[in-house]
């Protein structure tokens, strides 16, 4: 599967210059710019953490969707492990702006 957006880890970037616009970027690169258009400051930064953690919960639903489970009990045990850090990591990231 071709990815078709820019790779993250994407983030959330300084907003000291223009203090309404919260960016979103990969790198260097400049991906999305949420402005205040009615919102309080919260509701902003709390999209742009969401939009900013988009590329981390494709990335956790990709291993929920397709990873394979083995049989025996301790891959099984390994895999859902694996899948609840991706997750908690990936809501942590929308929810509280944690990288």
């Amino acid at each position: 599967m071709k990815t078709q957006f820019t790779p993250g880890p994407w983030r959330v970037g300084p907003t000291a210059l223009v203090p309404t616009v919260t960016r979103i970027q990969a790198g260097h690169a400049l991906i999305a710019s949420v402005y205040r258009a009615g919102e309080g400051d919260s509701q902003r930064e709390g999209n742009a953490r969401l939009i900013a953690a988009a590329p981390d919960l494709l990335a956790a639903l990709q291993k929920i969707a397709y990873e394979p489970f083995g049989a025996s009990d301790a891959t099984h045990a390994t895999v859902l492990n694996d899948i609840t850090t991706f997750a908690r990591a990936a809501i942590a990231k929308a929810q509280e702006g944690k990288s």
